[in-house]
């Protein structure tokens, strides 16, 4: 599928990135880079926004009706259920 693929090209930017042999060309970075391919996955983009939302308010409790991100207060729930799910079990 394609967000697989995405997924592959990202973890092998990454490696490429911290000094590991990855299979991506320079090319075909480039390649991928002149299309506007985002490096940063969708955790990363939310982890920035959550910087953002608690710089602006203070905390990191974004309601899950967030208007201004309507994703974010939808990623917070998620990682807060998931952390309950690792630590509580």
């Amino acid at each position: 599928s394609l967000t697989h693929w995405v997924s592959v090209q990202r973890a092998q930017y990454k490696r490429m990135k911290s000094g590991f042999i990855c299979r991506l060309t320079q090319e075909q970075i480039q390649r991928l880079e002149d299309e506007g391919f985002d490096w940063k996955d969708t955790w990363d983009t939310r982890l920035e926004e959550l910087r953002a939302y608690k710089k602006e308010f203070g905390n990191c409790s974004v309601p899950k009706d967030y208007k201004e991100v309507p994703e974010l207060g939808k990623f917070v729930q998620e990682q807060q259920l998931q952390y309950k799910a690792v630590h509580e079990g």
